[in-house]
């Protein structure tokens, strides 16, 4: 039986690590295992602060490799001992004892070998292939400055990247195309609904992100984190009351302390930006209080709720009034556009929202 052995940090795993499993010299080999192992606690490097633990890792492995035929085995991450190859090697001879290994490695890994732990055992019980990766020039490094940066996606598995900016892990932030692309299949289905209502709703939040990202320049604000609370902030809109209830309670969220169904969009959205793509606290709450305001909103909370009632697909009477005060004064915009909301549904005689009362006493007060 002829097994080959690919271990490292994967820290995070990318296009490079699945480049040895489709290496030409790999494929001609015609192994009958290929294992990957990704490394507890690893001899010879110690992991950047901040670097998941050893099961997040494990995790990521298991979704990169998925579908190669490449089994992930957890042999080093469940041994409370450091990570020495030579150690997992003489393990895997107890599971596979008519087996010939042969270690997977870069041709700068191989370059050292010499220096490993019984270096000399592994050469006289293993088979060594060193591959050459300059043709794919990206290192875990490379990669997890770049997600910090907004940047990095090209170089990880699709299921990978989501896995990591969902668990905020290398502090990453999403790119801008990827989570607008992702707001859209929330939205739409995947694709399978595109009903005017749908594509009238995504060119509302693109309007709501375009005017979020204007106001924040304007008045100081963090822009991604005004970017990103629009994109996501009606992300849940089109759902049910029984849809709401079914993704909050998917995130342990069981008492839902709002009033009246038409705000559970603004709750199970925050979840969602939260739980789905790492959102902030300060970009949740936004989302969170987006549709009726609050006391004491900070000024990111009203720059989306302004945001929000401003866009330029929005036309109601005092809309331009509305747009021009955003651009002067925050709290004078917020006053008229909640005065305004207020009267609305008042008039058609529907329920107001005791949050949007609230913020009004309180910018009142505040005179």
């Amino acid at each position: 039986m002829k097994i080959a052995i690919l271990g490292g940090t994967f820290n995070p795993p990318h296009i490079g690590h699945l480049s040895y499993i489709n290496n030409p010299e790999v494929c001609a080999a015609e192994f009958d295992k290929i294992i990957v192992i990704p490394s507890g606690d690893p001899p010879h490097k110690t992991l950047p602060e901040g670097s998941p633990d050893a099961a997040r890792r494990f995790e990521m492995a298991k979704i990169t490799f998925e579908g190669t035929g490449a089994d992930v085995s957890d042999i080093e991450i469940s041994s409370p001992d450091k990570s020495y190859t030579a150690d997992t090697i003489r393990r895997l001879m107890a599971y596979y004892p008519m087996a010939r290994f042969t270690l997977l490695m870069g041709t700068d890994m191989s370059a050292t070998f010499g220096h490993w732990y019984d270096s000399d055992w592994l050469r006289a019980n293993t088979d060594i292939m060193a591959i050459d990766r300059s043709l794919i020039p990206v290192s875990s490094t490379m990669v997890r400055e770049a997600l910090s940066d907004r940047r990095g996606r090209e170089w990880l598995s699709d299921k990978t990247y989501a896995y990591i900016i969902k668990n905020r892990l290398y502090n990453a932030k999403p790119e801008w195309d990827w989570l607008r692309r992702q707001m859209e299949n929330f939205l739409t289905d995947n694709g399978k609904n595109t009903s005017k209502r749908v594509m009238r709703r995504i060119r509302h939040i693109y309007g709501t992100e375009k005017a979020a990202i204007a106001l924040a320049k304007l008045h100081g604000v963090d822009v991604d984190d005004a970017g990103m609370a629009a994109i996501l902030h009606d992300i849940t809109k089109l759902k049910n009351y029984e849809q709401h209830l079914t993704i909050l309670k998917s995130y342990g969220i069981m008492s839902i302390d709002v009033d009246g169904k038409r705000l559970l969009h603004a709750v199970s959205g925050a979840a969602v930006a939260k739980f789905e793509f790492g959102a902030s606290d300060e970009v949740c709450n936004a989302i969170r209080w987006h549709t009726t305001g609050k006391a004491n909103m900070s000024t990111l909370e009203k720059i989306v709720y302004l945001a929000d009632l401003t866009e330029e697909t929005r036309h109601f009477h005092d809309a331009r009034r509305l747009r021009k005060l955003t651009s002067e004064n925050l709290d004078k915009a917020l006053k008229l556009a909640l005065v305004t909301c207020i009267g609305k549904l008042r008039s058609a005689h529907k329920t107001v929202f005791r949050e949007s009362l609230d913020a009004l006493d309180f910018l009142n007060s505040q005179q």
